[in-house]
């Protein structure tokens, strides 16, 4: 296997190196990783390798990537900080060997272990943010690619626009190749009290939108008492849990609900969290409160960065009657959405390039904040409904562990795929020990909502 990037792939750059600043979005979020912070995806395709009669190997997986590192100008650039400011420079020394290695576990159990190893770890800087595992050892001769992307490289929506870029609904053909890198942006920005100003005047601007909205009960806006979901810890020790949901099963929830698949998903995952709580002899006084991103722009498929902004809300915990409980969590997620739609995204862009303080405020305020605004994080990301294929390798199913920030310590999200939800999470231990057996009990709400849906038909 070659160590270093072709020379095809280094012909996709334009002349000279590629430097461009890092738009807020993505900075802030570079600015959220500490220690025990984290901050890149684990995304995982199952591989099934029955129709070509052997295994993928990490020679085939190295001489494929470089063909689509053109996709974006940021797989091959690392972060560093010029005049004050993060910046996107081209890795001259990039070299492929640093990014992929294989390894071998007997179960799904010792997969889940190394889903923890590799969630707890750093990606290095000093590199191009992401990272390839090859995994070896499953049963029927199944395999798993594990992608680790940083944050601040892709959001969800991003990941979710890459894995159909690279991959075809017809086995055995190839997606095209991208053409030629975009050049690098400007480097030039307003002065300092133009982009404060800018910062003010959006402000009025949401403020009056929020207005307009007129209040709703279905949107948090206030900050809430702590839960036993976002307890302080100071730790970079993570547990990861994975499982499934069929789409089918799902929506008949939505329709018993008279929702959408994503207030379906957050009411199933209200009262799952309401029976852990229960059988952890805590009583839910209240709702809690969960964060997810809404992306700015649907059409647009793209395959970096972030251009989405964050909505709240509510997961009634508090209610006993499942049916009554996704209907409130599906007005939530419905009434939230389009708030974040009224009141627009240039705030939260604007804002983010002033993220210098983050770190501060979460060493001196969040870890010990009474009150909190978000208790768990949370996302839904609409995925391929047909089976795509790596060339002649079938994708069996693929799933995305989220990151955890304080003080949100376990994040759940749910991609779709084919006719299934692959469900991740990633907690803290003292968050929530076990996020496996937790998933077994949102399997559990399914079923028993199921009954109470078809009981009605």
């Amino acid at each position: 296997m070659s160590t270093r990037v072709d020379s095809e792939t280094r012909a996709l750059r334009a002349p000279g190196p590629f430097v461009e600043p890092m738009e807020g979005s993505d900075w802030m979020l570079l600015r959220f990783e500490a220690p025990d912070t984290p901050m890149h995806t684990l995304k995982m395709v199952e591989l099934d390798t029955s129709g070509r009669g052997r295994q993928v190997t990490l020679d085939e997986i190295a001489a494929v990537v470089p063909r689509y590192l053109g996709i974006s100008p940021y797989y091959t650039c690392r972060v560093e900080r010029i005049d004050g400011r993060w910046h996107w420079v081209q890795d001259q020394s990039f070299d492929l060997a640093q990014h992929l290695d294989e390894r071998h576990v007997a179960d799904r159990d010792e997969l889940r272990a190394l889903f923890v190893e590799l969630a707890e770890g750093h990606l290095d800087r000093d590199r191009p943010l992401w990272a390839i595992t090859l995994v070896h050892g499953l049963p029927d001769g199944r395999q798993v690619a594990i992608v680790r992307a940083h944050h601040a490289l892709m959001d969800g929506t991003a990941a979710a626009h890459l894995f159909g870029r690279v991959t075809t609904t017809v086995p055995g053909t190839s997606p095209a190749e991208p053409g030629e890198l975009p050049a690098a942006r400007s480097a030039d920005r307003p002065p300092l009290r133009r982009r404060l100003a800018a910062v003010g005047a959006a402000t009025r601007e949401g403020r009056r939108r929020t207005r307009e909205f007129a209040p709703s009960a279905d949107v948090p806006r206030k900050s809430l008492p702590r839960s036993m979901f976002n307890t302080t810890t100071g730790t970079s020790e993570r547990r990861c849990g994975t499982s499934e949901l069929s789409l089918p099963e799902v929506r008949e929830v939505a329709d018993l609900a008279g929702t959408n698949i994503n207030g379906a998903i957050h009411g199933i995952f209200a009262i799952a969290l309401r029976r852990h709580m229960l059988a952890h002899g805590v009583t839910p006084r209240g709702p809690l409160v969960s964060n997810f991103g809404v992306a700015e722009d649907r059409t647009r498929e793209r395959c970096d960065g972030n251009r989405l902004a964050t909505a709240r809300v509510w997961l009634p915990v508090e209610d006993e009657d499942m049916v009554n409980a996704v209907r409130r969590a599906g007005r939530s997620c419905e009434e939230s959405v389009a708030l974040r739609r009224q009141r627009g995204f240039e705030l939260q862009a604007l804002a983010a390039e002033f993220s210098s303080f983050i770190p501060y405020l979460r060493e001196r305020f969040v870890r010990f904040m009474f009150a909190t605004p978000v208790h768990v994080l949370t996302a839904y990301v609409g995925g391929p409904r047909e089976t795509r294929w790596f060339g002649d390798v079938k994708v069996a199913a693929w799933t995305s562990i989220a990151v955890s920030v304080t003080p949100a310590n376990v994040s759940f999200t749910a991609y779709t795929y084919e006719d299934r939800i692959s469900l991740g999470m990633v907690t803290t231990p003292a968050s929530m020990e076990d996020p496996q057996a937790f998933l077994g009990v949102v399997r559990e709400v399914v079923a028993d909502l199921l009954v109470l849906a078809r009981a009605e038909s």
